[in-house]
């Protein structure tokens, strides 16, 4: 049997039942998640998506979160996941940021077909999964070229295809052009770009294969076979260990910052709140992280803009120094004009922790340590963890007051308090959901 249908025989053969439960409970939790943020990604950055989508979509089978627009899966799927990465707020690991396309793909997808909550958390941990065996067998590094795949793989499984069609569809799915790695590390100073990793091309790619081959559209057959000079096709067979990753690897954000400076947000939060520091206590803060938080778009104290906010660590720093709840808040006109948070970002130094950075480029992302020594006129203070030992990872998941109050502020504003909680019981059951659509309703 080829690589491509072993791996389609796969995604058909998989239940419910066959996915571990710790893998199934993290699965749940980014949906939850992932629904809610993308609320506050539509806030900031969906209004010009949005009329895109109203303009170019077909006929209404999924809703665009944050509106009551209903548009085709495959354009709520794409746009929807693009909004929710724009945050900054959205999982990590494995791969990059793959939770917004897992998790708005099988949304979506399921709303058209209007199937259970079993059958969307099955799909989404069949693409985890997936993606966690690609990007662990790519030979070039990390990359994001086979997240159409993934998209296509999770839209194959919830259509009905059958086997020989969810090949088709992965094979097509690898013709699309997608770019290796998006605009992540920008050269100049404050060029950041507003497409994050993607999603939206990536989402659209996996859908359109997927339904193209719905539709009877034939291409070359078992491309993935094809790719042995990219990819170590060996393991992306090797199903001995299946799920581990989505139980290891797959962690959430309390703070929408990048995930491994994490560390010390909570750290700084933890050390102001045990000292009872205030912003003018503060003399400086050095922390110690991976050289990738030395890039001009991680390390700029002074962002003038949503975009630059959401990205600067230092900037993320002083929110924990000023104790401004972990959101929306962030990033609003007022609070990025504010010069006190300013001044207090400016006394931010970053340096870099050669073993954070060996640990980052191993892609072990559990032992990405963090430490931060800060001098205040109470004294000299200092803390380290690894990101394993932060809130968020699946080895310390956030304590479900955190978890519940991320999701009110990121939702609240759109939906109400009445709504917003109505609509967190609803996904915190979604896997006893008999029909998807009953639950986006409340959306």
């Amino acid at each position: 049997m080829s690589v491509t249908q072993a791996l389609a025989k796969e995604i058909l053969s998989t239940s419910f039942e066959d996915v571990p439960r710790p893998a199934i409970n993290r699965l749940k939790r980014l949906f939850v998640d992932h629904v809610g943020i993308t609320y506050m990604g539509h806030r900031a950055t969906g209004q010009a998506l949005t009329a895109y989508a109203k303009e170019v979509s077909g006929r209404p089978e999924a809703l665009l979160i944050g509106t009551k627009d209903r548009v085709s899966c495959e354009i709520a799927a794409a746009v929807n996941a693009q909004v929710c990465r724009n945050t900054d707020f959205e999982d990590s690991g494995p791969g990059l940021h793959p939770g917004p396309l897992i998790t708005h793909t099988a949304h979506a997808v399921a709303q058209r077909v209007d199937c259970s909550g079993k059958d969307m958390l099955t799909a989404m941990a069949i693409g985890h999964d997936l993606n966690c065996r690609f990007f662990a067998a790519s030979k070039a590094g990390p990359d994001i070229r086979h997240n159409n795949m993934v998209a296509a793989a999770i839209a194959a499984r919830l259509l009905g295809f059958d086997q020989e069609q969810v090949g088709r569809a992965l094979s097509v799915a690898w013709e699309f052009p997608i770019k290796s790695i998006n605009y992540t590390g920008p050269k100049v100073d404050k060029r950041i770009t507003a497409l994050g990793m993607g999603n939206i091309f990536s989402v659209r790619a996996g859908l359109q294969a997927a339904l193209m081959t719905a539709h009877g559209f034939e291409s070359v057959l078992d491309e993935i076979d094809q790719m042995g000079d990219q990819y170590d096709l060996d393991k992306l067979v090797d199903h001995s260990a299946r799920f581990e990753e989505t139980q290891r690897n797959l962690f959430l954000k309390p703070w929408p910052t990048s995930h491994m400076c994490h560390m010390v947000v909570q750290s700084i939060e933890e050390l102001v709140g045990e000292n009872d520091l205030q912003p003018d206590d503060i003399i400086s803060i050095k922390a110690g992280l991976p050289n990738v938080y030395l890039m001009p778009h991680q390390n700029n104290p002074h962002p003038a803009r949503y975009w630059e906010a959401i990205y600067s660590t230092a900037w993320a720093f002083a929110m924990a120094v000023h104790r401004v709840p972990s959101g929306p808040d962030w990033f609003t006109d007022e609070r990025i004009a504010d010069a006190v948070c300013h001044a207090t970002a400016d006394k931010v130094e970053i340096v870099e922790d050669a073993a954070a950075t060996a640990a980052y480029q191993a892609l072990d992302l559990p032992a990405v340590d963090g430490w931060v020594e800060i001098k205040s006129t109470k004294g000299d203070l200092a803390r380290s963890r690894t990101l394993n030992d932060t809130w968020g990872s699946p080895a310390m998941p956030m304590p479900d007051d955190i978890f519940h109050g991320k999701f009110m502020r990121v939702t609240e504003p759109s939906l109400s308090t009445v709504g917003a909680q109505t609509l967190y019981d609803a996904l915190q059951d979604i896997e006893n959901c008999g029909a998807v659509s009953d639950i986006s309703a409340l959306m």
